[in-house]
């Protein structure tokens, strides 16, 4: 009988371990989704406010009016391609930082 227990005691143990990783991993992920709703909301208040003032409304319909619905489309095309390109180089960027010029000529001196 006590070899079964500490089988089971010790597979309960491993499960509450599986169960500690994954609710870690989970954690990260809705913190992921959190951030990326946060940019989302900030972007709508923006909107919102923008939206709000009459200004701001005025000069849109004048933008559409003097450029044409199709060339104000080509500027958004290649506004966010350019938004987009720079965000995943600001990413990229994040990832691997530049190495300190110092630095990397001490790892090539001789010794």
């Amino acid at each position: 009988m006590s070899a079964r227990f500490d089988q089971l005691s010790s597979r309960h143990g491993a499960l509450l371990a599986r169960c500690d990783a994954q609710r870690a991993q989970l954690g990260g992920i809705a913190q992921e989704i959190d951030n990326e709703l946060g940019r989302l909301d900030r972007g709508i208040a923006l909107v919102r406010r923008a939206l709000g003032n009459p200004l701001v409304v005025i000069a849109g319909v004048a933008v559409v009016a003097l450029a044409g619905p199709r060339r104000l489309m080509g500027w958004v095309t290649k506004g966010l391609m350019f938004y987009t390109t720079a965000r995943r180089m600001a990413r990229l960027a994040r990832r691997h930082p530049k190495e300190e010029p110092a630095a990397a000529l001490a790892d090539q001196s001789p010794r």
